[in-house]
């Protein structure tokens, strides 16, 4: 073979492997329903989509964020409402039991009741959701309130992220509801109620009457402060699910190939390609020819 023709063997070779590798790379994009799948695809593209990617990855981590934030409102409003049901029946025991009508047998059983409405108000303060103890502030990790009634937690905000570099208060003062900070200490109040019960006290029975509809309206209000929260993060969370939507759509616009178009050019590299065989197969017989001479 002549040095003319070996030259366009090598360039006809060229053209086939790529010719080849089009149709390689056109049959995967048909597959995957994917024009762009590496960087050499589309440099400026493909950064595009690594950018976006990110954008997708962070919205998708914040709107987690603020659901689960969301959700232990719930349950702290929930809680709460609870709490309130508990000190309402606090107060009918005291309305009850100042009257001297009532024998001491039964204020000895409305003190164990008290006792009961204490311990249960106990475990609703240390109402765990999921990021950890609900009312402790940011001590999220053990309970606020000890066994002997002591708010040990704090009152201080966990702080979500709704926007970028925008912040927003997740969980609730549990201070206020459950400690004197509101104005009155609720397990101290029933804790004093229980034992002028037991002691058949009615002066200081009829004195609780107003410390426990304080304590109720304190609870109250933090009830009120949750539901505002939930709102104020199920926005957020919508807001950042719409942005996420948004972006998702975009990245698969980037992504995606007109199958149409892919399926035309797959159809104009495969002519190419037979073209570059037939062409190959030209040079090739001609190579054989002149070498017969």
């Amino acid at each position: 073979m002549r040095v003319t023709e070996n030259i366009r063997f090598i360039y006809s070779s060229r053209v086939l492997q790529q010719g080849a590798q089009r149709m390689l790379e056109l049959s995967t994009q048909i597959a995957s329903g994917q024009k762009i799948s590496k960087p050499s695809d589309s440099p400026s593209v493909y950064a595009s989509i690594v950018k976006r990617s990110d954008l997708i990855s962070r919205l998708t981590s914040r709107r987690e964020t603020l659901d689960r934030s969301a959700s232990d409102l719930r349950l702290a409003e929930g809680s709460l409402a609870s709490a309130s049901d508990l000190l309402v029946r606090a107060r009918e025991i005291a309305v009850q039991f100042a009257d001297p009508a009532n024998g001491q047998p039964e204020r000895d059983a409305a003190a164990k009741e008290v006792a009961a409405l204490r311990q249960q108000l106990v475990a609703i303060a240390n109402t765990k959701g999921l990021r950890g103890y609900i009312f402790a502030g940011t001590q999220t990790s053990a309970p606020p309130v000890d066994a002997t009634g002591a708010f040990v937690g704090d009152d201080l905000p966990l702080n979500v992220e709704y926007a970028d570099g925008q912040y927003t208060p997740s969980n609730l003062d549990g201070k206020f509801a459950f400690s004197a900070k509101g104005g009155t200490d609720p397990f101290v109040l029933l804790n004093d109620l229980q034992t002028n019960l037991s002691a058949g006290n009615l002066t200081a029975i009829r004195g609780a009457l107003t410390p426990l509809e304080a304590v109720h309206q304190q609870v109250t209000l933090v009830r009120t402060d949750a539901g505002v929260a939930v709102n104020r993060l199920d926005s957020s969370s919508g807001f950042t699910l719409s942005a996420l939507g948004h972006a998702e759509v975009l990245q698969t616009q980037e992504k995606q190939g007109d199958i149409a178009e892919l399926a035309t050019k797959m159809t104009l590299a495969q002519a190419a390609y037979e073209r570059s065989i037939s062409v190959t197969r030209q040079v090739l017989n001609v190579a054989t020819i002149v070498d017969k001479f």
